[in-house]
């Protein structure tokens, strides 16, 4: 039985070793070795968890504020071809429901506790102008 797992395990990571040149029908495909984040307590986070065994990357110029950054074109693709894009979530990143990044690589760090989030209907919210 112990041969039939091992056998089986070693199948399994063989199989998962094909071609890596992305095809049409396969978006994405192409993929760094490295983890995205969009602000400095998820590239934190990321450096103290992954400790130096792949590479973070912020898409967020230190120079810029993460609130209200927009990514071009570039950033886009760089976050496109991360492995892994770790984002704060429960909304702060306003420009990721009209980027088309792979949902299956996007780690939404506030997931697990969204539905106590306050939430206003119908309200004016402060603006300026």
């Amino acid at each position: 039985m112990k041969r039939l797992l091992v056998t089986a395990s070693i199948a399994v990571a063989l199989l998962g070793c094909g071609d890596t040149e992305p095809k049409a029908s396969q978006p994405f495909a192409s993929t760094r070795e490295v983890v995205a984040t969009t602000f400095y307590p998820t590239t934190w986070m990321c450096e103290s968890i992954f400790d130096g065994i792949v590479p973070i990357e912020c898409a967020v110029p230190e120079s810029r504020d993460p609130s209200s950054w927009q990514p071009d074109s570039q950033a886009i693709q760089s976050l496109q071809s991360a492995k892994l894009v770790v984002v704060n979530g429960a909304g702060y990143e306003k420009w990721l429901v009209s980027a088309t990044l792979p949902t299956s690589r996007i780690v939404d760090t506030s997931a697990d506790f969204a539905e106590p989030f306050i939430q206003y209907e119908n309200v004016v919210t402060h603006q300026h102008g």
